[in-house]
């Protein structure tokens, strides 16, 4: 069995997130979920918290990394592999740029697993933007 790591900052992990997990173990891989800081993100919770959560949400290993080359934190885990899930052309376009790094630099493969369209429109950027509201008593969304 080939073992694949799930690289991101799940701030917070969502059901895409869960979907590429689920895909990649369908796939034959073991999956290594690898919680990461993104210095060019603002985080609202901690490294340790965002892994905590992780460990409930995916069910699978999952281990944290402040590196600033995840692909070297990637390859002491034993993976070969790495998983990325793509919404739309932006993600792959984006992706594309990583995988040729991961690959020049790191000698790691990407997988692709395309999300299905009902999760096309869940990122967790979107899902801290809708938490930040409440729905009042007329229905209508305003600020907390």
């Amino acid at each position: 069995m080939v073992t694949a790591a799930f690289t991101g900052s799940f701030d917070p992990a969502h059901d895409g997130h869960r979907y590429v997990v689920d895909q990649a173990q369908v796939l034959g891989f073991d999956v290594i979920v690898v919680v990461a800081n993104n210095t060019a993100k603002t985080y609202e919770s901690s490294l340790a918290s965002r892994l905590e959560r992780a460990i409930e949400f995916f069910g699978v290993k999952c281990v944290a990394s402040d590196a600033d080359n995840i692909g070297n934190v990637i390859k002491e885990l034993g993976c070969k592999v790495i998983v990325r899930g793509l919404r739309d052309e932006k993600d792959f376009r984006y992706e594309q740029i990583i995988t040729d790094y991961n690959r020049r630099v790191n000698g790691l493969e990407t997988f692709y697993i395309p999300t299905p369209p009902s999760l096309q429109n869940i990122s967790s950027s979107s899902i801290k933007g809708i938490t930040a509201c409440s729905i009042n008593r007329t229905g209508s969304v305003g600020p907390r």
